[in-house]
């Protein structure tokens, strides 16, 4: 494999942001504000891309995830994950990049942040990620009418689940460079032992 044809799979950094940014309105009918993709760099967000070098020896994003942590309650150390956006170039769709980034995604959110359970939202119109999502294990919970309005329409959504089993594996279908950062948070549970303490002593 060629240096530029080689995927790597990272941490979103903030020099990506502006290039995020655009790939967002190329991809989706949403618009989303630039302030919107910087706090993907939040401590209570989590985003990795997929990138390959340009012929500027560069990396261009050729698919990403975004996420948002969420404690399950206020009386909780129980964390489930909503996936914010999630995308692939169109070039890149037949190539299961898709899946392999997101399976990056359940390895981290398993290992690391101890989230079995995960959601989104997605519109019902767009029946290519309704396949992709049902044949990878979600599931649709919900029908949510009218969720979504979109210059000045109303659009139908589902809500999604996943839930991420305890053994786990991930299986990828390209060749892939996983970031040092990635591979230390999957070697290293996060430390809650200060929020567990603080329950304890309510």
């Amino acid at each position: 494999m060629t240096n530029s044809n080689r995927i790597r799979i990272r941490e979103l950094r903030k020099e990506d942001c502006m290039q995020l940014w655009k790939l967002h309105s190329e991809l989706f009918p949403v618009e989303y504000p630039y302030s919107y993709i910087l706090s993907f760099l939040n401590n209570s967000s989590y985003c990795i891309v997929a990138t390959v070098k340009n012929e500027k020896n560069t990396d261009k994003i050729i698919a990403f995830v975004s996420l948002h942590l969420e404690w399950k309650s206020v009386f909780s150390t129980d964390r489930t994950a909503y996936v914010s956006t999630f995308g692939v170039i169109e070039e890149k769709r037949r190539s299961k990049i898709g899946s392999d980034i997101m399976n990056v995604i359940f390895d981290v959110m398993l290992k690391h942040y101890k989230i079995h359970h995960m959601y989104l939202h997605m519109q019902q119109s767009n029946l290519a990620a309704k396949n992709y999502y049902l044949n990878t294990g979600w599931k649709i919970t919900k029908d949510l009418k009218d969720f979504y309005h979109i210059k000045n329409q109303c659009n139908d959504a589902y809500y999604m689940t996943y839930d991420i089993p305890d053994n786990f594996v991930p299986l990828f279908k390209n060749m892939l460079e996983i970031d040092q950062s990635i591979q230390k948070k999957v070697n290293a549970p996060q430390n809650l032992a200060w929020i567990s303490s603080f329950f304890k002593n309510k």
